[in-house]
């Protein structure tokens, strides 16, 4: 993903600020289309279909993006910003968005995914998504674990789509060696073989006594069976080649593919996959080099 540190519209010359004439009108034509009605995915899908560059090589786009900008008061000028937009219809446009802000969006099909599979690095606990944070979402452990980088839904996106590339093309990352199914029985399952054997050994077996324990029993030994995930290598790598790079998050090869992710204090995810092999979003393949500079928030 490539990186934007300067806001939406505007470059920096001499530290100074001027706007990006073609960048100032899509600022100019998203408060125009969201005025008049146009929802923010709405706004976003037609962007993106447009192919407009929000940053280097970057062309998709979502809602979050254009909440942003939406929200941005910037763009009314300042004595840092010159002006974009009309006062009177950035009034308009947050008055609109305010007035709607009841009226909660359903979670994207993305959200809705990685929100399932999503987990802190460090402690191993829940992600959870602040969809209001200082006007941005944010991603952050339910026990506060720090993390390096503010993780909003771009971010996290761009992140996982990074990982995913790799896979896709560089397969045989997901490599692991191969194991075998291991079976070592706990202390809890001698205790109820030995209690079941002693329901059948008696003269007047209980029947459904005994059928209780014996399924206690199987239960209890069903989980101490250590399942060998290699399996799914090869199956698995066949399923990436047979995918092109993804422009923008695939929720189905995702959710097909990835047993968990994981947001790292350093800044990085790890996806890992679920025949047990686990890839950093920013590790480098043998042969390649990584493609893409890390975003900016």
């Amino acid at each position: 993903m490539s990186s934007r540190w300067v806001l939406f519209g505007y470059k920096v010359e001499n530290d100074k600020y001027y706007t990006i004439p073609s960048e100032a009108q899509t600022v100019q034509r998203a408060f125009k289309l969201y005025t008049e009605g146009a929802s923010l995915k709405k706004i976003a899908d037609i962007f993106t279909s447009e192919n407009i560059p929000y940053s280097k090589e970057k062309t998709v786009w979502n809602k979050n993006m254009i909440s942003r900008i939406i929200e941005n008061e910037h763009y009314k000028g300042d004595d840092k910003y010159p002006k974009i937009i009309e006062k009177k219809l950035f009034e308009e446009a947050v008055l609109k968005k305010n007035t709607l802000g009841g009226k909660r969006e359903k979670d994207s099909e993305e959200i809705r995914v990685l929100k399932s599979i999503i987990y802190c690095g460090s402690c191993g606990s829940r992600i959870r998504r602040v969809s209001s944070y200082t006007r941005r979402e944010k991603w952050s452990c339910e026990n506060n674990c720090k993390v390096k980088r503010f993780f909003d839904d771009e971010l996290l996106f761009g992140e996982t789509i990074r990982v995913m590339n790799r896979v896709i093309t560089y397969p045989d990352i997901l490599d692991v060696q191969t194991g075998q199914d291991i079976y070592e029985p706990s202390i809890e399952v001698l205790r109820k073989t030995n209690e079941l054997n002693f329901l059948l050994d008696q003269s007047n077996v209980q029947f459904s006594t005994s059928k209780k324990v014996l399924f206690d029993c199987v239960e209890s030994k069903f989980e101490c069976c250590k399942f060998d995930a290699s399996v799914y290598t090869e199956p698995l790598k066949e399923y990436f080649e047979q995918h092109e790079e993804m422009r923008e998050l695939n929720t189905k090869v995702l959710s097909v593919s990835a047993e968990k992710i994981f947001i790292n204090s350093d800044g990085s995810i790890t996806v890992k996959f679920i025949n047990g092999k686990e890839v950093n979003s920013i590790e480098r393949t043998e042969n390649s080099a990584d493609t893409g500079s890390e975003n900016s928030n």
